[in-house]
């Protein structure tokens, strides 16, 4: 900030404080705080770009991301952020961003995209950015625009027939933005060809093919989480079949572009129909789940160090049918959010323990959150911010009677009952959590 003169009181009264803000997110999952509010963001470059920001740059080319600060930020109240379809994939009508005031229960629309199809979003760790896997006349694109709604652009456009994988059902979105927010990584192909990582430098623009499939390879990787600001955790799937992601896999992006699949480090090998994981903040432990809807019981297993190949089960259940875990912070020890739903298609089973439930890392001190059949858990991303609030009082789920897409709710991490902020309607296709933000 620059210093200002005191000429005279009646010139100190008449100036006006001007505090720009920009940052870098410097660190990465591994020892962030878990509920770190949002700090200003990075300035890649200072000044809004002047031609069309939104066109689509060149074949098989990205744009560098024009990241200026938002003037007068400061961290505040707790904002959930969601966007809604209209319309159909095929043919939409409009997409909207919009962010939900969990105080002053005020709901307000950050940007609305004629158009456009989102299929999944996520919020940058300095809360002031969203990332966006949309279609936009029938091109896919990741898009950037800013918590206000300013500053659209386009990073990147698929060739004509090819698209940018996302599939939430599975919990296999591949768009990742790392945690200092320098990188971007999506797996793009055509749907009956290979599919490859993708590697995209957000300062220069650069694009990199960062693990290409051989030609005989039955395979694909996808991008789950970020272990840190340079690993990534992938889960490994057949992409022309029902088969569910198995195994997980580190890519370490120091090791260069076009890596070869026997350059990644097998983390865990399972081939079951129903698990889950997350890391924890210091990037040292796996938290995985396993659950058996044949008889409605489930587990959570440590690994500890990640890719020690010795799982402890720190909880187990006969009752608990656990479909997903996410690393959290409460108060002031690291916790693990975790869903159940108990059932088996085509078999009718007991929803009495169906909900949401927060237990310590040692499997301690149990706690259910809501009773609410079907929670799913956000399928965007795995840092603190895309399920809990950054003050670490609040969750945002999504309940349905059905896998997603249909609602968004908000609940105290203290318990007590949801609240309803969104839902799917005549006008409105389908609803998804984006995640957090506080203004």
């Amino acid at each position: 900030m620059n210093t200002r003169q005191r000429k005279s009181s009646l010139l100190l009264c008449c100036l006006l404080p001007l505090l720009l803000l920009a940052a870098c997110g410097s660190t990465g999952q591994a020892g962030t705080p878990a509920t770190a509010t949002p700090s200003p963001t990075t300035a890649h470059t200072a000044a809004t770009p002047t031609f069309d920001a939104t066109s689509c740059p060149p074949n098989g080319q990205a744009r560098a991301a024009t990241m200026p600060g938002l003037a007068f930020f400061a961290p505040g109240k707790p904002q959930a952020v969601y966007f809604t379809n209209s319309g159909s994939p095929q043919a939409p009508a409009n997409a909207a961003l919009k962010r939900y005031n969990v105080q002053t229960k005020a709901t307000e629309t950050i940007i609305r995209l004629p158009a456009t199809w989102i299929y999944d979003a996520q919020i940058s760790r300095d809360g002031l950015w969203i990332l966006l896997n949309a279609t936009v006349q029938n091109r896919f694109k990741l898009q950037l625009v800013r918590i206000d709604g300013q500053n659209l652009q386009t990073l990147y456009c698929t060739p004509t027939g090819a698209n940018v994988q996302s599939l939430t059902f599975a919990g296999t979105t591949s768009t990742r933005w790392s945690p200092d927010q320098q990188y971007i990584t999506f797996v793009s192909g055509t749907d009956q060809g290979a599919l490859s990582v993708f590697l995209l430098t957000l300062k220069s623009g650069k694009l990199d093919t960062l693990l290409q499939n051989g030609p005989s390879s039955e395979m694909a990787y996808l991008p789950r989480t970020w272990q840190d600001d340079t690993h990534i955790i992938l889960t490994s799937m057949h992409p022309h079949s029902d088969a569910p992601p198995a195994n997980l896999y580190l890519l370490d992006i120091k090791n260069g572009v076009q890596q070869s699949e026997q350059q990644l480090q097998r983390l865990l090998t399972t081939s079951e129909p129903c698990w889950d994981f997350d890391s924890s903040y210091d990037a040292n432990q796996l938290f995985v789940n396993h659950c058996q809807q044949q008889n409605d019981s489930g587990r959570i297993d440590l690994l500890s160090p990640i890719a020690s190949n010795q799982p402890k089960t720190i909880f187990s259940s006969t009752q608990l049918t656990i479909t997903h875990v996410r690393t959290i912070h409460y108060g002031k020890e690291d916790a693990l959010l975790f869903s159940t739903y108990n059932t088996i298609v085509g078999a009718s089973t007991e929803h009495s323990q169906d909900g949401l439930w927060l237990v310590r890392t040692d499997g301690s001190q149990l706690r259910r959150l809501t009773s609410y059949p079907y929670i799913n858990l956000n399928a965007f991303g795995h840092y603190p911010w895309s399920n809990v609030s950054r003050d670490g009082q609040y969750y945002a789920v999504a309940p349905n009677s059905s896998p997603a897409g249909h609602s968004v709710h908000i609940g105290s991490l203290n318990g007590g009952p949801l609240t309803q902020i969104a839902i799917q309607s005549n006008e409105v296709a389908e609803t998804f959590f984006v995640g957090w933000t506080a203004m």
